[in-house]
């Protein structure tokens, strides 16, 4: 790969490199225009997917053991708002323990929930766009190049002092993968999420690994069976 990255918007105007995969165009246009282009693709793949339902498994290690999973059904609604509606079971009861240590017991995993409620919604906003203008992300990212994938590099991209590669298909010019280094409550946490296309050229995050190293928590996400509304 380039040893110096160069900005993102220079390559643009170069190779003619749409997040949508689209040509080149004949005549070049301004780097304003090419950020506009590739925030409007961007936009463009959200709004696509909120024509969709599918169903979502989430696995949660602790420790190097498995806690707990469960599988859930999303979709949009008109507000465009993401619904989940669980599909499996509950996990069944804890036994019951003394008044004080079951207080204890119950704080902490109210911790834990609360904790794992905002690592996902973190997560949320680095894969879907969510919080961010895609213009000023292009402004402020540069691309390296090689055979295998071409590269975004992004600082600050949802909080100060994160970053985010993501690894475009050099053929497609679509979105593959996303690493994203990142912190919550000032623990480290390292997101690797995986990309694929839905029949309608929409890209999707298929799977995601989400580890937070002082937490001894993973967490694994695997989204699947796609269905697009009837009359989408």
């Amino acid at each position: 790969m380039c040893t110096n990255p160069i900005p993102l918007y220079s390559l643009l105007l170069a190779g003619g490199l749409l997040l949508s995969g689209s040509a080149a165009q004949s005549q070049q246009p301004g780097a304003g225009q090419i950020q506009a282009m590739a925030a409007a693709q961007m936009r463009k793949n959200k709004e696509e997917l909120r024509e969709y339902s599918w169903k979502q498994r989430t696995e949660l290690d602790l420790k190097g053991e498995e806690k707990s999973s469960r599988v859930d059904f999303l979709r949009y609604d008109s507000q465009g708002q993401l619904v989940k509606t669980p599909l499996s079971a509950p996990p069944p009861p804890q036994e019951k323990s003394g008044r004080l240590v079951g207080r204890i017991k119950a704080k902490k995993v109210d911790e834990m929930k609360d904790y794992l409620e905002r690592l996902m919604e973190r997560v949320r906003r680095y894969t879907t766009f969510s919080g961010s203008d895609p213009q000023q992300i292009m402004q402020k990212a540069t691309l390296t190049t090689g055979q295998d994938a071409f590269v975004i590099h992004i600082k600050d991209y949802v909080i100060p002092g994160d970053s985010v590669d993501i690894s475009l298909d050099p053929a497609s010019r679509k979105i593959r993968q996303f690493k994203v280094a990142t912190s919550l409550d000032d623990d480290p946490v390292n997101v690797v999420a995986d990309f694929q296309e839905l029949p309608d050229g929409s890209t999707y995050m298929s799977q995601a690994t989400v580890d937070s190293p002082k937490k001894e928590l993973q967490i694994r996400v695997t989204s699947y069976d796609y269905t697009k509304a009837p009359g989408s």
